[in-house]
Parts: structure tokens; sequence; C-alpha cells
């Protein structure tokens, strides 16, 4: 059964693969940025799903060291 989350704007939210594969990185890249809290994330029960508009934003401001 596929459920279709959305956020509270009715952008669709995907999943960890699609998230990789949007940029172009590993999955493993995603878990990696999401416990190190580089990326804004939802979770849902067990599934982690992103907002990849929220994602692009957050990755093209730069963070201080």
């Amino acid at each position: 059964m596929q459920i279709n989350h959305t956020n509270s704007d009715g952008t669709k939210l995907v999943g960890v693969k699609e998230m990789a594969n949007l940029l172009e990185v590993c999955e493993r890249t995603i878990f990696n940025m999401v416990r190190d809290k580089q990326i804004p994330h939802v979770k849902i029960r067990r599934l982690t799903r992103f907002d990849p508009k929220a994602v692009l934003a957050a990755l093209a401001t730069p963070t201080p060291r």
C-alpha cells in the first residue's frame, strides 16, 4: 500500500531513495546528513521524509564553522 505524504502547503514529501537521487549522493549520505542535522526532515513513525525544496534551500545556505 502506497501512501502519499504531503506537508502543510501541499508539497509532496519524498523518501530517502528519492532524496539521494535528487542530490546525486548515496542513501548512506542522506542518513548521515539527517543524523548530523544538516538537512530538514520529518519522521513519520519509522519513515524519514523530506521536502525537496526545504532541503535544497538548507544546503544552499552557508553554515558557520
